[in-house]
């Protein structure tokens, strides 16, 4: 499991460094505000790019929304979007154009650009999103990126009371890819001050 195998990790740089005490539940944290970061910084990079990291494949989800008038709710996993469009009730589909919410009624009332059927806009408005122009839809199809799922490291206490043994029936494995293991270990290890020598990260790298 990845959340076991950061768990190692960081024990092992941690003996080789300061040695100092961390209680499973605080490297669950850095690990978890890793993934966080991570992403975020991902996120960036693919708003700037158009190029989705294979870090975040398997994080993106499509997902069909259901319109009540010119509304589809905001999915509770979502957390960036990748893409949007929308169906008629012959489900012919339209891609959508994201207006900011500022810039909404100018773009709604504009005699220039007015939102068309064949040319929609969408904005994000109070957990929901509102499409225009109204009455031509009946389903949004949203492709995001979901929210990670918190990863946590069970364990059961060995019979000297001091000592953690790790348990896979306790724990929640992280959704990312093995191969974000390095980025999220380095970061997670600098969340919790611990020193990450290059001849260590190498060997890392290479037993991955």
């Amino acid at each position: 499991m990845l959340i076991n195998d950061l768990h190692e990790a960081i024990r092992l740089l941690n003996n080789q460094g300061q040695s100092r005490y961390f209680a499973p539940e605080k490297i669950d944290k850095a690990i978890n505000d890793s993934v966080r970061s991570l992403i975020e910084d991902l996120m960036d990079e693919y708003q700037r790019t158009q190029r989705l990291s294979d870090y975040l494949l398997p994080l993106e989800i499509v997902r069909l929304l259901p319109l009540q008038g010119d509304f589809a709710g905001v999915p509770a996993d979502y957390a960036h979007a990748t893409g949007y469009s929308v169906l008629d009730n012959s489900n012919n589909v339209y891609k959508l154009d994201f207006v900011n919410s500022g810039a909404w009624n100018t773009r709604v009332n504009s005699r220039v650009v007015p939102p068309e059927k064949d040319y929609p806009i969408m904005r994000l408005n109070e957990n929901r999103f509102q499409i225009a122009p109204s009455g031509e839809y009946s389903k949004m199809e949203l492709s995001f990126i979901k929210q990670p799922v918190e990863g946590v490291w069970g364990y059961d206490v060995d019979a000297d009371g001091e000592t953690f043994v790790f348990s896979q029936s306790k724990s929640t494995d992280l959704d990312m890819p093995a191969s974000a293991f390095i980025e999220i270990l380095k970061r997670a290890v600098s969340y919790l001050g611990v020193p990450l020598r290059e001849e260590v990260l190498v060997q890392f790298n290479m037993s991955k």
